[in-house]
């Protein structure tokens, strides 16, 4: 069905595929603290990296046995503080620029 939505784990399969998404991400938002967008190599280096982090799913945090996991969001970002407290994250958000 056109439009249809997978969730799965990323695999390097995709790495070409996130460095193009990340890329605005880093030069045209605030969404990443990043000074300038990562090369494929970068990605691949860090989706290979130990301790293996997951992309993406918090299932697989859970999976790997991590007790705890913190998010941070440049805010204001009401769409993104919803989103995390949808999902059970807990805690405040702060916007320490008000």
């Amino acid at each position: 069905m056109p439009g249809e939505r997978v969730v799965r784990a990323a695999t390097l399969a995709d790495v070409e595929a996130i460095t193009v998404i990340y890329a605005p991400m880093v030069t045209d938002t605030f969404m990443s603290f990043e000074e300038s967008p990562p090369d494929s190599a970068e990605i691949t280096r860090r989706m290979l990296a130990n301790p293996r982090l997951p992309w993406r799913l918090i299932n697989e945090v859970r999976d790997l046995g991590y007790m705890s996991l913190f998010a941070g969001i440049a805010l204001p970002n009401d769409p993104s503080v919803m989103l995390h407290e949808t999902i059970g994250h807990r805690g405040r958000f702060v916007n320490r620029h008000t």
